[in-house]
C-alpha cells in the first residue's frame, strides 16, 4: 500500500463534514425490535443522511426512556445495526475479514 500521511481520524473527521447538526433524523427504537424501527426510520420521507440523528429508545410498552440524547443512544443504536448487518447475507467472508457482496435474496430488509 502506498503511504499517504491520512490517519484514521482524518478520515473519519472529513466523513463528518456534510453533517448539518442544526437539523436531526429521529429514530425512535423499541428495544425488543429495533430492526423494525430502524427500517421504518431510513424510510421516513424526512430522512436525510446529512443530519444529526437523534436515538430514543423505547421499552416493550412504548415508553421513552428518560435522558438526552448526547451520542450513547445513537452509538448503541448503530452497534446493534452493525452486529444484526454484519450476520446478513449481502456479506461474504471469514468473521473480521467480511466484504460486501451483490446477493438479490439479501437486498430484502425485513
Amino acid at each position: 500500500m502506498e503511504e499517504t500521511g491520512i490517519t484514521l481520524p482524518d478520515i473519519v473527521a472529513n466523513l463528518s463534514l456534510p453533517i448539518d447538526h442544526k437539523k436531526v433524523s429521529r429514530f425512535n427504537i423499541s428495544r425488543a425490535n429495533f430492526w423494525d424501527g430502524a427500517v421504518r426510520g431510513f424510510k421516513r420521507t424526512t430522512y436525510s443522511e446529512t443530519c444529526d440523528m437523534l436515538v430514543k429508545f423505547t421499552d416493550d410498552t412504548g415508553v421513552l426512556e428518560e435522558g438526552i440524547d448526547t451520542g450513547g443512544p445513537r452509538r448503541e443504536f448503530l452497534t446493534l445495526l452493525m452486529k444484526h448487518l454484519k450476520d446478513r447475507p449481502i456479506f461474504d467472508g471469514p468473521e473480521g475479514h467480511r466484504f460486501l457482496v451483490y446477493n438479490a435474496n439479501g437486498m430484502h430488509i425485513g
